[in-house]
């Protein structure tokens, strides 16, 4: 996976297609890291992904920072 920038997304619009998934752990990251993806998505989807939440109403902002944390620890392994 290739480190883009916030000016490099920005210059692909109307371009090419972003491909982009979403990730809420080390070793899912260490999969995508590992693919031709220009970016990971970590979000509050997680609520009713990883904690079976009928919505995503209920993550807290730690929740998504300790996920965060997860992902990135994995891609700063990888880089």
């Amino acid at each position: 996976m290739t480190k883009l920038t916030i000016p490099q997304f920005r210059n692909l619009k109307n371009k090419r297609k972003i491909a982009m998934v979403t990730c809420y752990d080390f070793s899912m990251a260490r999969i995508l890291a590992n693919t031709d993806i220009d970016s990971i998505l970590i979000g509050d989807s997680l609520g009713m992904v990883i904690k079976g939440e009928n919505d995503t109403l209920n993550v807290e902002i730690d929740e998504l920072i300790y996920h965060t944390k997860a992902v990135k620890k994995e891609l700063l392994i990888n880089k």
